[in-house]
């Protein structure tokens, strides 16, 4: 259906309309969200090619396609990309936006999560307590995005073996889960299990996998 549209609005409005740029970008997400990376890569392409030339390589809308072109390319394994494009998306919100803006904390988060996968866990740590200390200012405790990078950072101390790091990290992400959406959701669950298992494995090796 949105191929349909942009087919559509490539025809009668041309590839540079705003519209079309807006489609082509919404048809790359839905490409992604099914696992057809490559329709994805080439649609986000012709998005970004359309917003940097209709606004500029620096406009906020650009750098939204850029920033999803980043995440694109971590789910395709090629970290280098993801790290060029993320950078660039992070140098350009703080441009645009500023540094206390909810895109530029966005965009450290991700660089902070591609650093974890990187093995760079101590820059991926900083990365990622930036991000929360921002979200934390902007949202507060109990939004998805500040316990979203509270579970990430748990994953992170897990990985490194300090357990009871990891817990305090799930536990405030529990709770804000908690107050925010009732004790019932998979995030709820998911992060009582998290919390167990650390509990159990404290004081105990080896440490296996929790995933």
């Amino acid at each position: 259906m949105i191929q349909t549209a942009l087919t559509g609005y490539e025809e009668i409005l041309g590839p540079d309309d705003l519209s079309t740029i807006s489609t082509a970008g919404n048809l790359g997400v839905v490409y992604q969200e099914q696992g057809k990376l490559d329709k994805a890569e080439q649609t986000y392409q012709r998005a970004l090619a359309g917003t940097e030339k209709r606004f500029g390589p620096d406009h906020p809308n650009t750098l939204e396609i850029v920033n999803n072109l980043g995440g694109l390319y971590r789910d395709q394994g090629k970290r280098s990309d993801a790290e060029k494009m993320w950078q660039r998306a992070l140098a350009g919100f703080e441009k645009a936006l500023g540094p206390g803006h909810t895109d530029t904390i966005g965009a450290v988060e991700n660089i902070g999560v591609l650093l974890g996968d990187q093995g760079k866990l101590e820059e991926a740590e900083q990365m990622l307590q930036h991000a929360l200390a921002g979200f934390l200012e902007v949202f507060g405790p109990n939004h998805p995005s500040t316990t979203r990078v509270l579970e990430t950072l748990g994953n992170l101390y897990y990985d490194q073996r300090r357990l009871d790091e990891a817990k305090q990290m799930y536990q405030r992400a529990l709770s804000g889960h908690e107050k925010s959406i009732g004790l019932s959701g998979p995030r709820v669950a998911i992060l009582s299990r998290k919390i167990r298992f650390v509990g159990m494995l404290e004081g105990k090796s080896p440490i296996v996998s929790q995933y």
